[in-house]
């Protein structure tokens, strides 16, 4: 973060009989200084009202998808399950020029669109590629930067490239280092960010 921290996306599994009849895995945010202490923590649970879920999502949520616990006096589950699930999250930089309140400056945005609506999207044909060229089925992530450019985390394939919003690839970085530990060899990227120069110099 700005200010030398950093911003953690973690879960605990929590019982919260108001929230759902099964033990939850219930997402939060912390920020830990350089000592690793925690400055600030912010729990899902305790603002499960702001979120505005449509009635029929919350009873999802109550009865955990159809499971729960089996009758009174049961035992609680040893496992919360994942109801809403946080992949990222980053803070709202002063350079943000957005006028919707919620991405003041400071704020932070985690995961969830303001609307499903698409802005803006990128295949393997915008580039004038095959388009089996460009694929991954799980981890990977997008970044926007501030010239407009967007930066992609192939993660499955380990590839990490950046393009412009008219699909021209202006670099690209291929993970040379595979881990031959497992069944099937591969170089796969979990996620990149990219960061200011003097960012490293600190």
């Amino acid at each position: 973060m700005a200010n030398g921290n950093t911003l953690i996306v973690c879960s605990k599994d929590l019982d919260i009989p108001t929230i759902s009849r099964k033990l939850l895995k219930d997402d939060c945010l912390i920020e830990v200084d350089g000592q690793g202490k925690i400055v600030w923590e912010w729990q899902t649970a305790d603002h499960i009202d702001d979120l505005e879920l449509p009635k029929e999502v919350k009873a999802e949520i109550m009865n955990g998808y159809g499971g729960g616990r089996i009758g009174f006096g049961a035992p609680p589950p040893t496992k919360g399950f994942d109801y809403l699930h946080m992949n990222a999250a980053s803070p709202i930089p002063e350079s943000a020029g957005h006028m919707d309140p919620r991405f003041k400056p400071g704020n932070i945005i985690v995961s969830d669109p303001v609307d499903t609506s698409i802005s803006w999207e990128y295949s393997a044909d915008k580039s004038n590629r095959p388009i089996w060229s460009f694929f991954s089925h799980y981890i990977s992530g997008a970044q926007r930067q501030p010239n407009g450019n967007t930066l992609i985390c192939e993660g499955a394939n380990g590839r990490i490239f950046e393009v412009t919003q008219s699909g021209e690839i202006v670099w690209e970085y291929v993970n040379p280092f595979p881990n031959l530990t497992g069944k099937i060899p591969n170089s796969t990227i979990f996620r990149a960010a990219k960061v200011a120069e003097n960012w490293l110099k600190r």
